[in-house]
């Protein structure tokens, strides 16, 4: 049995990393999922990318098995060959509501301490999202300086690291280390005036400007993850360049970030 909300349009397997998900479509239930466990008793199954708890896939009534017309929705009871149920992870899945996540709210959610906030953990988020080597004090400022972003909507312990990414809005790079391969090549192509030294941003001569990364958009739609746009480009003067690359990161659960370990939190 299913639950009611949001009509999921992609899914995951399970062998699959954190970060892989597919657009539900006919075409691929029918590569993805007939085989067991995904289809039992003539009934597909999957996992949902964000909560990774499994879900059905249904079809609207009354219409022929279009794209369109594909669907998918939690299940509220444990199926055979798939991890049981998460219930608390279920209760937190930004794929369950209708309403557009991180943006300001009158009633967050979930209260999250700053001082709960494992920054060490927080800081691994950071870096996975971006591709950019953030220390621990440079996340620490990030949370001090827009903990407003704890109170968005539909934001909790799984996800407040992309809601202070959205309010945060961009970051200089110079002087910080890369860790992605896209953005290593995209510099060392693409700059007129920074370089990279091992990983490590440097202008090509002093006081040359800044090399910046920016959210340029934050999209959400219903039945998918909330995602975000980067652009990186070069600040010099009041004058901004074309950006050296673009690319588009998900939100997805990340454990850890409140909690053990609380020695590492001496910012508040």
């Amino acid at each position: 049995m299913s639950r009611g909300g949001v009509k999921m349009k992609i899914f995951k397997l399970q062998e699959d990393p954190s970060y892989r998900f597919y657009n539900l479509d006919a075409y691929n239930v029918q590569k993805y999922l007939s085989s067991y466990p995904y289809l039992q008793d003539n009934k597909n199954y999957a996992i949902c990318p964000y909560c990774g708890n499994p879900v059905a896939i249904l079809y609207v009534a009354n219409k022929e098995h279009t794209d369109a017309s594909i669907y998918a929705r939690h299940v509220t009871n444990d199926v055979a060959g798939f991890p049981r149920i998460n219930k608390q992870k279920l209760d937190h899945c930004l794929l369950s509501y209708n309403l557009v996540p991180f943006v300001p709210a009158t009633s967050p959610i979930e209260s999250i301490s700053l001082k709960s906030v494992n920054i060490p953990n927080l800081r691994k988020a950071f870096n996975s999202v971006t591709g950019i080597s953030f220390s621990n004090y440079t996340t620490g400022e990030i949370l001090k300086n827009h903990h407003n972003a704890l109170a968005f909507r539909n934001v909790d312990s799984y996800n407040f690291y992309f809601s202070l990414l959205i309010d945060a809005k961009r970051f200089n790079l110079s002087n910080r280390y890369v860790w992605a391969n896209q953005i290593k090549k995209a510099i060392n192509t693409k700059s007129r005036y920074f370089k990279l030294i091992g990983d490590k941003v440097v202008p090509k001569q002093k006081g040359i400007g800044d090399l910046r990364l920016e959210i340029k958009e934050y999209d959400f739609k219903d039945g998918y993850l909330p995602s975000i746009t980067f652009e990186i480009y070069e600040q010099i003067n009041e004058t901004s360049s074309s950006p050296l690359i673009s690319f588009k990161r998900y939100c997805f659960m990340y454990d850890g970030l409140v909690g053990e370990p609380a020695s590492t939190n001496e910012y508040f």
